[in-house]
C-alpha cells in the first residue's frame, strides 16, 4: 500500500468514526428531547445510543488509532529504514535477556520488562528494532521506594563492525548507587574522562574515548531537545533507551489529515542513531573486510 492510498484509508476511517460520535451525540440531544414526552422512550434511546457506543464507536476509534500509529511509524518515524514492518500490539518484542544482554539499563527477572508497539527494519542491510519499553528495577535499601519505573522507546541497530562494551549514562538517568553497582556487576569500569552530565562505564578505555567522540553531535543534539538516553554498544550492537518516551500520541478527529501530519517524525533519535552507527562503520579497510573498533589508534586515520 502506497503512501498515498494509506492517507485516503485513514481518511475515509476518520470520517466513518466521526459521523458515529456524531449518531452518538444527535441520539443522546433525542433522548433529552423525549423525556419531555416519554420517559420510558429516552430511557430506551439512552440505552440503546450508550451500546452503540460501547460496541460501535469506541472499536472503530480503537482501529483508527491503531492504523494511524502503523502508518505514522512506517511513513515517519521508520522514513530512514528499508523493509519496514509494525507491530501495534508486541508484548513480546523485548525479553528480560535481550535487555540484559546488552545492559543498558537494570532491570527485575520477573516482571521486569513490558513492551507494546514495535517496528523492525533494515538500515543499508543491517537489521534495526524499534519498541515501546517499561523497565522495572530494584532500588537501594536505602532509598523511600524500593521499585524505580522508566518508560520510554528501545532501539537497537546492528553495526557494521565490533566494539568493547561501553555504556553512556546521563547523570540525572538513575539513581547513583544502582548504577555504579550494576554496570561494575556486568565487568565495566568507571571511565574518568567522561563528559559533564554523562557517566560512562567501560570494558575498554580506547573504544570509550573513540566511542565519546563518534557520539558529539548526538549528545549535543540531546541536550538541545531535552532527552534522556542510555547508550550502550557490545560486540556488532548498537542499544539505547529514550526517556520519558512514547510512539503514540492523541490524534485529533478535527481538522484534516495531511500528509504532512502522516510523515511526521515523532522519533528524531532513531535518525540520530543512524548517524551515529554510520560513524562508527567507517572503520572499514580498502579491501572491504570490516576492521574491529576497538582496534589500534592507527585505524582511525584509514
Amino acid at each position: 500500500m502506497t503512501e498515498q492510498t494509506t492517507l485516503q484509508a485513514l481518511t475515509r476511517r476518520r470520517i466513518a468514526l466521526i459521523a458515529a460520535y456524531a449518531v452518538t451525540v444527535a441520539a443522546y440531544a433525542a433522548a433529552i428531547l423525549l423525556i419531555l414526552v416519554d420517559l420510558r422512550y429516552a430511557v430506551a434511546v439512552v440505552n440503546v445510543a450508550t451500546l452503540f457506543y460501547l460496541l460501535v464507536v469506541r472499536r472503530m476509534d480503537k482501529r483508527y488509532e491503531l492504523a494511524f500509529a502503523n502508518a505514522s511509524m512506517r511513513y515517519g518515524c521508520g522514513h530512514c529504514l528499508q523493509d519496514v514492518a509494525v507491530k501495534t500490539k508486541a508484548r513480546d518484542a523485548l525479553s528480560h535477556a535481550q535487555v540484559e544482554q546488552m545492559s543498558l539499563l537494570p532491570t527485575r527477572e520477573a516482571g521486569g520488562v513490558a513492551t507494546s508497539m514495535e517496528m523492525t527494519g533494515r538500515l543499508d542491510g543491517r537489521s534495526v528494532k524499534v519498541c515501546e519499553a517499561a523497565f522495572c528495577y530494584d532500588l537501594p535499601a536505602s532509598s523511600r521506594q524500593k521499585i524505580g519505573l522508566k518508560n520510554g522507546v528501545w532501539m537497537e541497530l546492528e553495526l557494521p563492525g565490533t566494539a568493547a562494551h561501553t555504556v553512556l549514562v546521563p547523570e540525572t538517568a538513575l539513581d547513583e548507587a544502582v548504577c555504579a553497582g550494576y554496570y561494575e556487576g556486568k565487568g565495566l569500569h568507571f571511565f574518568a574522562k567522561a563528559p559533564r552530565g554523562w557517566t560512562i562505564f567501560t570494558e575498554n578505555d580506547l573504544d570509550a574515548a573513540r566511542l565519546l567522540r563518534k557520539s558529539e553531535n548526538l549528545r549535543q543534539k540531546l541536550e538541545a531537545s531535552q532527552s534522556s538516553m542510555i547508550l550502550a554498544v557490545k560486540g556488532s550492537r548498537l542499544a539505547a533507551y529514550s526517556f520519558p518516551r512514547s510512539l503514540s500520541f492523541t490524534i485529533p478527529l478535527l481538522g484534516q489529515l495531511t500528509q504532512e501530519i502522516l510523515e511526521w517524525d515523532r522519533l528524531p533519535e532513531l535518525s540520530w542513531l543512524a548517524e551515529l552507527s554510520a560513524m562508527l562503520g567507517r572503520h572499514t579497510a580498502k579491501s572491504g573486510q570490516t576492521v574491529t573498533l576497538n582496534a589500534s589508534p592507527v585505524s582511525d586515520a584509514i
